[in-house]
């Protein structure tokens, strides 16, 4: 009960964390640097976990609604099948074929690296290309990056808006989402098919096609759209886990050394000849360190929600004002107890037996 007391106090006191270091148990401050570290990162864990693929068009779809009930309805149109297969060496792949989308899409032809492939183009009401899907079938991620950094560049070189892409290959797909009016990318989904069941099919995403009342034609393009965002959302799963634990193991690698990082600056700083805690081993002070991070650690917890933007760097920032703050109040030269024999003398009265 006393060591949870002290552990409570050192969340405040100074004086609690340096004897929670040196005069408890070496685990103790080793049990509070992981709990520490777990709740820095608690903020960065949980915000990546709930990112969604369909997140970049949560607010604004920049006209993406309309333009994917248009590649739908095309797709359909002309038999062009998309369909997810399996097999035991590549894995989840989607399978077109390759003369079937040739022949869907035979005006538009885009030549990449002495190779033809066709697309799917549609034109805004003022004639300019606004959205184009490709199939690519293979090719892999560092290709495809170059590929539409290709077509970025034949935009600017013919001085034109840049459409908005849907890059389909057999394993992944990257999409970019391009606004309109600034001609440039506003987001970026990346997604593979790994967690779609086999025999589905890009076909489905449509809607059934309405009657013909406003109303109903509403309806069918937001269905449409509904079913292309919970696509996103479903191809993007597999790169949000392993986008997560990646930025969560990334950082509690840095947080973990700015911990070792802070005690080696209490060691520095009480090495001062004049500096009454010089007595302090190199152990000692990395058990300080460990002991400041709780506090830290906590306030990054309840403020990483809150303050987003500096989600990242708060535990860094909190932790190294705990520790300047200590050093300079607790542990600096001017805050050594005083010596016993600097108190005055105090007169003291000796007790004689009363007479009678």
């Amino acid at each position: 009960m006393k060591n949870f007391k002290l552990i409570l106090k050192s969340l405040v006191s100074n004086n609690a964390t340096v004897e929670g270091a040196r005069h408890r148990p070496w685990y103790f401050a080793v049990i509070i640097f992981f709990v520490s570290l777990i709740l820095a990162l608690v903020p960065i864990f949980v915000t990546n976990i709930s990112k969604r693929g369909s997140d970049i068009v949560k607010t604004y779809s920049y006209d993406m609604d309309n333009l994917s009930l248009r590649f739908s309805e095309a797709v359909k149109a002309k038999n062009v099948s998309l369909e997810v297969s399996y097999n035991e060496s590549e894995k989840k792949n989607i399978l077109v074929d390759h003369g079937t989308w040739a022949a869907a899409f035979p005006e538009n032809v885009y030549t990449f690296k002495d190779q033809s492939f066709n697309y799917f183009n549609h034109k805004n009401e003022a004639g300019q290309n606004d959205f184009q899907v490709y199939y690519l079938g293979n090719m892999d991620s560092q290709t495809l990056s170059e590929f539409a950094k290709a077509i970025e560049q034949s935009n600017k070189d013919a001085n034109t808006p840049l459409p908005s892409l849907f890059l389909l290959t057999e394993k992944q797909f990257v999409a970019y989402f391009s606004n309109p009016q600034r001609s440039a990318v506003i987001g970026t989904i990346v997604g593979d098919y790994q967690s779609t069941k086999v025999g589905w099919n890009m076909s489905s995403l449509l809607s059934e096609k309405p009657t013909g009342t406003a109303e109903e034609y509403a309806q069918y393009r937001a269905e449409t759209w509904s079913n292309w965002k919970a696509f996103f959302d479903e191809a993007y799963n597999n790169n949000r886990l392993t986008s997560t634990w990646t930025t969560t193991g990334i950082m509690a690698a840095i947080d973990a050394v700015l911990v070792f990082f802070m005690g080696l600056m209490v060691f520095i700083l009480t090495r001062g000849k004049n500096n009454p805690f010089r007595i302090y081993t190199f152990w000692d002070s990395m058990k300080v360190g460990m002991w400041a991070a709780n506090t830290p650690a906590i306030l990054t917890c309840g403020l990483g929600f809150l303050i987003t933007g500096f989600m990242q760097v708060l535990f860094a920032l909190l932790l190294g004002v705990r520790v300047m703050w200590l050093t300079m109040k607790t542990l600096g030269p001017n805050n050594a107890p005083t010596p016993a024999s600097s108190y005055k003398d105090v007169k003291t009265v000796t007790a004689k037996p009363s007479k009678k």
